[in-house]
């Protein structure tokens, strides 16, 4: 499902998310947040990877994804997006999420602005 959201709206939503992550995250050490990160990373690399070109940490600055997988570890990957993110894009980072089986969320910072990709299966962009 696809929505629009003004800025202030997506912001508010990736709080509550964020929030929400970390209520899940207080179970684990540290050590388990950072390999449950890296394997949540790696997916979404994969995911990327197959609709175009990755770069971890800037690497490569005409990639058309770019994303650090040292940021502070959460249930959110934030990406910026050098093309247009497509609804088929959106389904190849979903089906990778619901691969997880756990809430993440992706968001894309790109040309035409942010959008987020939520495991639950919503899919927002802002107005």
């Amino acid at each position: 499902m696809e929505h629009f959201l003004p800025e202030e709206e997506m912001e508010g939503l990736l709080r509550e998310f964020e929030k929400h992550g970390e209520k899940l995250d207080r179970r684990l050490t540290e050590e388990e947040e950072l390999r449950n990160f890296g394997h949540f990373f790696w997916m979404m690399k994969q995911a990327l990877m197959g609709v175009g070109s990755f770069s971890e940490g800037g690497v490569d600055d005409e990639a058309d994804f770019t994303s650090w997988p040292r940021m502070d570890p959460s249930r959110i990957m934030r990406v910026v997006a050098r093309v247009p993110i497509t609804l088929e894009m959106a389904r190849v980072v979903l089906a990778a999420c619901v691969a997880l089986g756990s809430d993440h969320a992706v968001v894309f910072d790109g040309k035409e602005g942010r959008c987020v990709v939520f495991s639950n299966g919503d899919w927002c962009r802002e107005e």
